[in-house]
């Protein structure tokens, strides 16, 4: 039997970025399929120069993630493209509405979130 092989990793601080190559073998993916998400407006790259060129584009950290889950999207649903941006983007939206609720329960203050008000339940909201 094989020895387990060690993990490997690097922290990388909020500012850091990662080349296209380095994206390509953090998501264990294809340059091809990362242009593919480029193109989609799943990610973003970075390019500070203005070149077109993709060999000179780098990109946030976070972008693992967003590409990993593009990856499970698309594997465990059955996703095209335009489904997984579209299902990111309800998926951040609903980060965001988390963070302000979550916000206004700290501060104790009415929200949409709130499970009811002054004058009763909250019915709905609308976003």
């Amino acid at each position: 039997m094989n020895a387990p092989h060690p993990l490997q990793g690097e922290l990388l601080a909020e500012d850091n970025f990662l080349s296209l190559e380095q994206l390509c073998r953090s998501c264990a993916m294809p340059t091809e399929h990362i242009l593919l998400l480029v193109e989609e407006g799943i990610i973003e790259p970075h390019n500070p120069t203005g070149e077109a060129a993709s060999e000179q584009w780098h990109f946030h950290w976070r972008s693992v993630s967003r590409v990993r889950t593009s990856a499970r999207l698309q594997q465990d649903l059955g996703l095209n493209l335009a489904g997984v941006g579209l299902a990111l983007e309800l998926l951040d939206r609903i980060t965001q509405l988390s963070a302000v609720c979550n916000r206004s329960l700290t501060r104790k203050t009415y929200s949409p979130c709130s499970t009811g008000s002054v004058n009763g339940p909250v019915t709905g909201a609308v976003i």
